[in-house]
């Protein structure tokens, strides 16, 4: 057989010198509140965005069923299951983290997380003042853009209404979509 053919990126050595290998960077400290603050917004935003979107009745008629039920299937029973499906994955990814899904909770907890998204980004450009926008921006981006998107349809958009309040957010929102889009 003859000898075994190293892969890419393996390292040479087998516990021997590492020089020049990949080596792993150490987690985050997590220690600064800034960086505490960072799973909670993001936490809290993904499920009020979940619940605007999936669980309040006008806007999962007037944006869910039109950009995920109504493409699928033209059949009203493939449709029905389809919805039924979607409202209830959601339902018990919000069941996640806390037992009792309460509307004024789960909309209060995504206020609380738009202020300290626009706490932290302050007067910056950039989260974390950096000079170009890296994965945290596309991650707000992603959830404030849907939300202050005319287009999409919202009924109910208490959430956009919030993000509408932080003229940083909004700022931001235009500063991605300006680059990128």
């Amino acid at each position: 057989m003859g000898p075994r053919r190293q892969r890419r990126g393996q390292d040479e050595h087998q516990g021997g010198d590492t020089s020049g290998a990949y080596q792993p960077q150490p987690a985050p400290s997590m220690g600064t509140p800034y960086e505490q603050l960072i799973p909670f917004c993001g936490q809290c935003a993904n499920r009020s965005k979940l619940y605007q979107l999936y669980i309040q009745p006008d806007n999962f008629s007037a944006v869910a069923e039109r950009l995920y039920v109504g493409p699928i299937s033209s059949n009203v029973f493939v449709r029905a299951a389809t919805s039924h499906h979607l409202r209830k994955a959601a339902f018990e990814e919000l069941k996640k983290t806390t037992p009792n899904v309460v509307e004024e909770d789960i909309l209060r907890d995504g206020k609380e997380a738009l202020y300290a998204l626009s706490t932290l980004l302050g007067s910056d450009q950039w989260f974390f003042d950096a000079e170009g926008p890296a994965l945290f921006d596309a991650s707000v981006f992603a959830y404030t853009h849907l939300l202050l998107d005319e287009g999409m349809g919202w009924k109910e958009n208490e959430l956009g209404d919030a993000v509408r309040g932080f003229s940083n957010l909004v700022q931001h929102k235009e500063n991605v979509l300006g680059r990128y889009f």
